[in-house]
């Protein structure tokens, strides 16, 4: 294609037919105009500037993990295992409802307890927001096809402590991304998942094993780590002080990306906003782990552990029957995420967090 004409579609968002999309999982082919169409919509394209960690990225530039790249990676997964065209779309769309900065809107508009997931509570609605009811239409299909929830999809969803490719989709990529596993043991794993009739299995244990380390380490590493919980509490406080002040709506969460309100927040004029700033890039630093008896605040996340069942001589066994350490090492990752952690924080960023909390 020539660069004049790669340009005019690109202008007019026109959608490539077929389209060739080069993931970690390897080349896969699109012909169907309903997922083009779709990964060429604003949502989809909104997602390429929505980082899947949050607001991590500003700690660490060399982590540019986005909502686009899950979504894609989702989608050819989805191909690889035999999904129909309904819950390849669903799949697809599963996460263009995250607000920026992905889940801090939990702590934004949620409980604020890291358990929530606020775009799942919004996906329908965000959706025919942003036009793709309309698209969906064009094709016949209505907007609860896009319903990722849908205990039908159950190759994309199944709930804890199951194996599904939403899961194993974020677990293979940021382990990749993380340096826990190398391109080699990626496919080494895929290779041994299988899904029969509603359950998702491995047929080799050492590749059962090795994903089970990889989730083990992003849930302690990253998901549930104290610093990673803070900085969600940290950065809603500053997104309900710039909605307070008027830099910034809350609608810029739903429908902004995150560098340009990133940008906005910081041109808030305030000195506990300042603080805030300070505390966020000096996270490991700024608080000290305490107990129920001396604390300010408590954080806790979601529990992202599965289970996974393994195939040996014929019958499927949990892996947790089958590797005692991968059942310590289960149990102990549950207690941190049931327990969270207690934190004494310095006293302006406990009151920083305080008064934008009660504020909201």
């Amino acid at each position: 294609m020539n660069k004049k004409l790669l340009l005019i579609l690109i202008f007019f968002n026109f959608s490539v037919y077929p389209l060739t999309l080069d993931t970690i999982y390897g080349e896969f082919e699109i012909t169907e105009p309903v997922l083009i169409d779709l990964i060429y919509s604003h949502g989809m394209q909104r997602l390429k500037l929505i980082r899947q960690y949050g607001p991590f990225h500003y700690i660490d530039r060399s982590q540019n993990y986005t909502r686009y790249t899950h979504s894609i990676g989702v989608l050819v997964l989805l191909r690889k295992y035999g999904a129909g065209i309904e819950e390849q779309i669903a799949g697809l769309l599963h996460d263009v409802s995250h607000t920026a900065f992905s889940h801090t809107g939990d702590w934004v508009f949620g409980d604020g307890d890291g358990v929530s997931s606020y775009q799942d509570d919004i996906h329908l609605w965000y959706l025919s927001q942003i036009g793709i009811d309309r698209i969906l239409a064009h094709y016949h299909y209505e907007l609860e096809v896009a319903d990722h929830k849908n205990p039908a999809y159950q190759l994309l969803e199944q709930p804890y402590p199951e194996l599904c490719i939403d899961r194993i989709e974020y677990n293979l990529q940021g382990a990749l991304l993380e340096g826990y596993i190398d391109h080699a043991q990626l496919i080494h794993i895929l290779n041994a998942l299988t899904y029969r009739e509603g359950t998702w299995f491995f047929t080799d244990l050492s590749a059962a094993q090795l994903f089970a380390q990889c989730m083990i380490q992003l849930n302690e590493n990253l998901w549930l780590s104290p610093w990673n919980l803070l900085m969600n509490h940290i950065v809603a406080g500053i997104v309900h002080k710039g909605a307070q002040c008027g830099v910034i709506t809350y609608d810029d969460m739903h429908f902004s990306v995150d560098d340009s309100l990133w940008y906005q927040l910081n041109t808030i004029n305030d000195e506990l906003v300042a603080h805030a700033f300070n505390a966020f890039f000096t996270i490991t630093d700024v608080y000290e782990l305490t107990d129920q008896t001396d604390y300010n605040l408590h954080v806790s996340g979601k529990f992202r552990l599965a289970d996974p069942w393994v195939l040996m001589d014929g019958q499927l066994q949990r892996l947790s029957i089958l590797d005692t350490n991968f059942y310590a090492e289960y149990q102990r990752i549950k207690q941190i995420a049931q327990h969270g952690w207690y934190l004494k924080l310095p006293p302006s960023l406990s009151h920083f967090l305080q008064v934008t909390t009660a504020a909201s």
